[in-house]
């Protein structure tokens, strides 16, 4: 008996100085991840702000440009993301100076941060889809699409116009036409919905996916919550991204950029090839005519434009861009978009005087204005003839 007391004690001791051994050298290496991937980006989640140059802005300060920076910084290293609860994933709320995203049951949305005409006049509602270059990625709120369409169309009808900022990173139009159906539940609709798209619809939708990014990530959690509410048979033990040994595997990993542009990849965009043009081209005529139809029976006025874009720039550097430009062009020329709803503005940009961009697919404060104004222009001339939609 004394020698099996003796043994049990011997192994208890062991195990708890490993465990106690094992939690500390975890906490080192947390200790030091964070401090080095403060540095290099790998670590401490995605440093948005190393792509850009302040020299790519034409109009923003430089104290706004290094707040707009640091809280697109903040964001990436915090959460980017949360749950959608039909297009999957959206970007997270937020309170900021410059990068305020207001939370929403159906879908989040960036605010505008500019006033309206008259603030008591009736406001009439404007839907603004489209991905991150109507979010206004790398701009504040005031510089973005949506808020310089809001003051644009406002000045244009001498109405209270309040354009909601639906725009998502990586949404493309099969994304869009899925959450416009889900907000046509609410009592207050919109009067008037604009569509921008183009890149991602290429980029994405391109690529043949059929369903949202972030969809197989969703699709492990609920397989995992019914097997526990069913009693299956399921993994009890499961080492999470954030274990240290994990992140420490992660910093020599040459997989694992040092700056990405959102907070996680998808297999299925490096792996799929590009569709045929006659297959985008079905692809984004069915949404626009869906989207379409859907506006016809809710009295609202809808619009589609195609973006610019740089794809078609061929001194870019950027992945497969020759096929990446016929698509793009398959979308300009789609022979199946029938509705007079559709403009194409992708050359819009073509004669503005450079930068435009604040990257490989971005707009920067004048570009953002740019596109600003031509959307403008089509909606207002169109408004002037049809004025019963600012009912």
């Amino acid at each position: 008996m004394k020698n099996f007391l003796h043994l049990y004690k011997t192994v208890a001791t062991l195990l708890l100085t490993t465990t106690l051994l094992f939690l500390l050298v975890c906490y080192l290496i947390k200790g030091a991840l964070d401090l080095v991937g403060a540095s290099i980006g790998k670590l401490s989640g995605p440093v948005y702000s190393k792509k850009w140059s302040s020299a790519d802005y034409t109009y923003l300060t430089q104290d706004t440009i290094k707040q707009v920076w640091n809280e697109f910084d903040n964001m990436g290293k915090e959460m980017t993301f949360t749950h959608s609860p039909y297009a999957t994933f959206q970007e997270s709320p937020r309170t900021g100076k410059t990068l305020n995203i207001i939370n929403d049951t159906i879908s989040n949305y960036r605010s505008n941060s500019s006033s309206n005409l008259e603030q008591n006049q009736k406001p009439v509602f404007v839907w603004m889809f489209g991905g991150s270059s109507v979010f206004g990625w790398g701009l504040p709120d005031n510089e973005t699409i949506p808020a310089h369409l809001q003051k644009l169309l406002s000045k244009c009808t001498g109405r209270n116009i309040n354009v909601v900022n639906y725009g998502h990173a990586y949404y493309w139009s099969t994304m869009e036409s899925v959450l416009f159906s889900a907000l046509l539940q609410r009592k207050e609709k919109s009067h008037i919905a604009i569509f921008l798209d183009g890149f991602n619809d290429v980029e994405l939708g391109g690529r043949g996916l059929e369903e949202p990014l972030l969809s197989n990530k969703v699709q492990q959690i609920v397989e995992n919550y019914t097997r526990l509410e069913s009693g299956a048979e399921h993994n009890w033990l499961q080492l999470l991204p954030a274990f240290p040994p994990s992140r420490l595997g992660r910093l020599w990993d040459p997989a694992t950029p040092s700056s990405r542009f959102l907070s996680f990849t998808d297999p299925r965009t490096q792996s799929k090839e590009f569709v045929s043009p006659e297959a985008i081209c079905q692809m984004y005529s069915g949404n626009i005519a869906r989207i379409d139809a859907l506006s016809t029976v809710e009295a609202i006025l809808p619009f589609f434009f195609l973006q610019p874009t740089r794809f078609l720039e061929k001194e870019l550097k950027y992945g497969d861009r020759e096929k990446a430009s016929g698509l793009f062009q398959a979308l300009a020329s789609c022979a199946a978009i029938s509705t007079a709803n559709f403009h194409d503005i992708k050359d819009s940009l073509a004669t503005v005087a450079s930068p435009v961009y604040l990257d490989t697919s971005h707009y920067n404060d004048r570009g953002s204005r740019v596109v600003a104004q031509k959307i403008a222009d089509v909606v207002c001339s169109r408004l002037a003839d049809q004025p019963s939609f600012l009912r």
